[in-house]
């Protein structure tokens, strides 16, 4: 299994946080919330609450990296994100921001990469260009490697205004 290949690596397995998620949730009862994830991610439960996971990659918007990712967005009459922006997936895609230089994080069970090509050594330069970010972007008082961390975990920033986009408009504030 996958579980038994990554801790035979050495490496260990995030805990889920998804039911803390769906706990927080269930005990704040927002109008709504929204909750981003891996593809292969379940959406959050919570009574009271209709959810509308819908995937979106940041090629769909015209960009050039490939991200997928889930975001489930919950609400309690079942209101849906609409993406306005889509545009045609671009085909000549770079490889991922990766959170940890030199990792194989995208891989699927089957071998096969997630959301396309990964590059190993990518500059940080280059890792910000793709996330969308100035090339002087910094994150201050991180070490190098907790910045490529936070960075390669980040949802990228087209993507991200793409989904406040569709937010606001599902909650009426467009």
């Amino acid at each position: 299994s996958l579980v038994s290949l990554i801790r035979h690596n050495g490496q260990k397995i995030a805990e889920c946080l998804i039911p803390e998620f769906e706990r927080v949730v269930h005990e704040a009862q927002p109008e709504w919330f929204l909750m981003e994830n891996v593809r292969a991610a379940p959406p959050p439960t919570v009574p009271g609450y209709q959810v509308d996971p819908t995937l979106l990659d940041n090629r769909w918007l015209g960009e050039e990296q490939s991200r997928l990712h889930r975001f489930s967005f919950g609400t309690r009459d079942g209101r849906r994100l609409a993406y306005d922006t889509l545009a045609l997936e671009r085909m000549d895609f770079s490889p991922r921001v990766l959170a940890a230089a030199g990792g194989e994080s995208g891989r699927q069970k089957d071998g096969s990469l997630q959301g396309g090509k990964i590059r190993k050594g990518m500059s940080w330069m280059e890792s910000c260009r793709l996330q969308g970010l100035p090339p002087d972007f910094d994150l201050p008082g991180f070490t190098d490697k907790a910045k490529r961390k936070a960075l390669g975990n980040a949802v990228p920033l087209p993507m991200a205004r793409e989904v406040a986009r569709a937010v606001k408009r599902a909650v009426n504030l467009a």
